[in-house]
């Protein structure tokens, strides 16, 4: 969760608040930079799990709305401070990169439309650097560096962070302990096409329950979400921070009875035979059933404990997919995705 001024928490929790947002767009080439802020006529933005994406409207009757293909904006979202020491303040959000600029005319208007990607995007590269030693195969083989490790270096090659782990709370000891045996691409084989950064990363990080976050910058943090996390905000219905519409869907989980099958070499077996085990709670007993079954193989697990893990992680995601809901609220800057919201409803 974004950490902000206490000015600027009671400025956007005010009944009577002036939102504001910050619109620089930044060069990689050039120190200069952008300030669109007062052009904005709208927009849209999505922060989602490995996507993120925005659509922003410029006023541009002047014609002055310059080239931005190729820029990038850190999007800020803030008020207007009344009183207080500053006029306006804005907490910035992730990274963001303009991939599209069209020019709108009608009688009277003329609107520039910007569409701009997240980091996520940025990873569909493939994998080229700094394994290219092998081209054209392009091959690289990983057996003694963690998921973290591995995920680092990748991120690293595209030019991204891994911020480090060091003060973080909780982690996933599948994502900081596993020692898997990961290739990039294949060796010695006509490739017909190379793995992105994008897939090899979600690759490593489905081996676990860890997920990836873009940041401010050319950066990621590692986040380990889970059912008993501690509350990140509390929206009321009757008291501020408010919320003004709130639905919440929760399925069964199915599959929820998890094998994977592990420790293989060459396509044989190794003895004795490996399985991970991972199981939630019994389902409803209107399925007539206590458990629905899912099989998986992961080759490269060698220890008890390591098949749990993947097999945990597994049903992790599935847990987590199998709830989701909307939450309509004023704008709050502090929230991040994967952060923990609780709603307090009196209705």
């Amino acid at each position: 969760m974004r950490v902000i001024s206490a000015e600027l928490k009671t400025a956007q929790e005010s009944s009577s608040r002036i939102p504001y947002v910050e619109l620089v767009f930044h060069s990689n080439e050039t120190p200069d930079y952008v300030d669109y802020g007062d052009r904005c006529l709208g927009g849209e933005h999505h922060e989602e799990p490995f996507n993120g994406y925005a659509t922003i409207l410029l006023r541009n009757n002047d014609n002055s709305v310059q080239d931005l293909r190729g820029y990038w904006i850190e999007i800020g979202y803030g008020d207007k401070l009344t009183p207080g020491t500053r006029p306006r303040e804005a907490e910035t959000t992730a990274r963001l990169w303009v991939i599209s600029q069209t020019d709108i005319s009608f009688p009277g208007t003329k609107i520039t439309t910007l569409e701009l990607k997240d980091g996520w995007e940025i990873l569909k590269k493939p994998v080229l650097e700094p394994y290219n030693l092998e081209a054209p195969f392009h091959f690289h083989r990983w057996t003694n560096a963690t998921v973290w490790q591995i995920v680092a270096t990748l991120l690293l090659g595209a030019g991204f962070q891994l911020e480090d782990l060091v003060g973080t709370p909780t982690f996933d000891p599948a994502f900081v302990e596993f020692i898997p045996e990961f290739t990039i691409n294949e060796e010695a084989t006509i490739p017909t096409s190379y793995i992105s950064y994008k897939d090899a990363i979600l690759t490593l990080l489905n081996m676990t329950s860890t997920y990836l976050r873009p940041k401010r910058g050319k950066a990621f943090e590692a986040v380990f979400p889970k059912e008993d996390d501690p509350v990140d905000v509390t929206y009321y219905s009757y008291q501020t921070p408010w919320f003004k519409e709130f639905d919440y869907r929760r399925n069964v989980v199915v599959p929820n009875h998890i094998f994977v099958y592990c420790d293989f070499t060459g396509g044989v077996w190794n003895p004795p035979f490996l399985v991970g085990i991972a199981r939630d709670k019994v389902l409803p007993a209107y399925l007539d059933v206590d458990s629905m079954h899912s099989f998986y193989i992961a080759g490269d697990v060698r220890t008890q404990a390591d098949a749990d893990r993947r097999a945990q992680a597994i049903l992790d995601r599935i847990r987590i997919q199998s709830r989701g809901g909307r939450l309509i609220i004023p704008h709050d800057c502090r929230v991040e995705l994967f952060d923990m919201v609780k709603v307090v409803d009196t209705r």
